[in-house]
């Protein structure tokens, strides 16, 4: 199911739920006046009401129209200190069919002669994130270890998904720094920029990028900190 089709149904979800809520409504404000409390008391009653029923629609509509996207993370190095596993993870609520994962080695690529191939085609029935277990990973043996620049492009029934992926050295045996950039391939639209924490760059774009940490783009799910602070900002 695709995003666009399930904010739809989100949305139409809770114009249903309006219409009880608008009878609960009726009902309490009636209740009020028979009991004879004074009618600003009423009004203000049925006002704080609504607005948590508001406040509840708009942030459940926010958080559950997010974006459904695959994209490429590095991870360590193995032994042979030449190959590197990458993973490879899913954001959103549904599952992805007919994936095909076009992974490419930009380094290779422009020195493909001595390189070799460059690029690494995989395919899977099915991603579903619901269902828990270890993340998939790929191997890849990167032509410039530690200063590292790829392309992942994903290509599944409900949306196209292009990723650029730098990757630098962090240290022995600890996952490296890393900055990623996701788009829509069908629309155009810019879905996450962000690197980790401590990635060395002299781009001013690069370093004004937000955290991946707090995004939930790694391992990791999203920080409860920043997710309170999403919801504040729609309360108020």
């Amino acid at each position: 199911m695709s995003t666009d089709h399930a904010l739809w149904r989100i949305c139409f979800g809770w114009a249903l739920w309006a219409i009880p809520a608008f009878v609960f409504l009726h009902i309490l404000y009636r209740w009020l006046s028979d009991k004879g409390i004074l009618r600003v008391l009423r009004f203000a009653c049925v006002s704080l009401c609504t607005l948590m029923f508001v406040a509840a629609a708009t942030i459940n509509i926010h958080l559950l129209s997010k974006p459904n996207f695959l994209y490429v993370i590095p991870g360590l190095v193995l032994n042979d200190n030449s190959t590197r596993i990458f993973y490879v993870l899913p954001r959103g609520r549904y599952p992805f069919f007919a994936v095909d994962l076009l992974f490419t080695d930009e380094d290779k690529f422009k020195d493909y002669l001595r390189a070799g191939n460059p690029t690494t085609n995989i395919h899977w029935e099915e991603i579903d994130q619901r269902s828990g277990g270890f993340p998939l990973s790929i191997a890849a043996r990167p032509w410039k270890l530690g200063h590292e620049t790829f392309t992942a492009s994903f290509q599944t029934r409900d949306i196209d998904v292009f990723e650029n992926l730098r990757v630098e050295t962090r240290g022995y045996a600890l996952f490296p720094y890393y900055y990623v950039k996701i788009t829509n391939q069908r629309t155009g639209e810019l879905i996450v920029e962000c690197k980790s924490r401590g990635f060395p760059t002299s781009d001013p774009a690069i370093a004004k990028s937000s955290d991946c940490e707090p995004l939930g783009i790694g391992l990791g799910p999203p920080s409860t900190d920043n997710l309170w602070q999403k919801l504040l900002k729609h309360l108020w």
